[in-house]
């Protein structure tokens, strides 16, 4: 099968705020007081940014499929774009 033959990335793009906030936390003596707050702004953050990721996957799915999605109908045939 096609999925088989897939790999993971080597770098995710989400270790960057997630050093950050660590280097934050552990290295800045006085960041000890918003430690909590600092941990909350990334779950925060990585929940926004992985249900934009399944909106967007969402959509280009439906797109590809010609469906609209939480609907049970076809879409209606468009005209290809030049």
């Amino acid at each position: 099968s096609q999925m088989s033959s897939t790999r993971c990335e080597i770098f995710n793009w989400f270790f960057i705020p997630l050093v950050i906030s660590l280097f934050v936390i552990f290295i800045i003596p006085s960041s000890s007081v918003y430690e909590l707050l600092i941990l909350r702004g990334l779950t925060l953050f990585f929940t926004l940014a992985h249900i934009h990721y399944g909106v967007c996957v969402i959509r280009q799915m439906c797109k590809h499929f010609n469906v609209y999605s939480f609907v049970l109908g076809k879409r209606k045939p468009t005209l290809a774009k030049k």
